[in-house]
């Protein structure tokens, strides 16, 4: 019983296993990572702050409004430059910009026209 294994009955022998080729390491996956983000602009994300605040908050808007147009040609231009994301928060600053602006501009022009009625009219 010298070449028998320990399962296989008394009398069978194992056989070798033929020569196999030499193996390699196991091959490991490529590590692939998750694609960075640019940072966001911060002009970006004040010139929507800045517009929501126009649009939001009566006669803040005055001063709000024109910077949140500054800030956001501002940003866009340097998002050019760097290569930053924030392309929405600037194209929504600059809009909300614009509407607070126009509001104000708007109601800057019925209280006008209202003041130059009542004078015309109370005299």
């Amino acid at each position: 019983m010298e070449n028998s294994a320990p399962h296989a009955a008394p009398h069978e022998t194992v056989q070798a296993a033929p020569h196999l080729p030499p193996q390699s390491a196991p091959a490991y996956a490529p590590h692939y990572y998750a694609p960075v983000k640019p940072k966001t602009n911060s002009f970006a994300t004040t010139s929507m702050v800045l517009g929501i605040v126009a649009l939001v908050i009566p006669f803040v808007g005055i001063v709000t409004g024109p910077l949140a147009i500054i800030f956001s040609t501002k940003a866009k231009k340097e998002m050019r430059f760097n290569g930053e994301g924030g392309n929405g928060l600037a194209t929504a600053g600059l809009v909300t910009g614009i509407l607070g602006c126009a509001g104000y501009a708007l109601f800057l022009l019925l209280m006008v026209v209202g003041a130059m009625g009542s004078t015309a009219g109370g005299v």
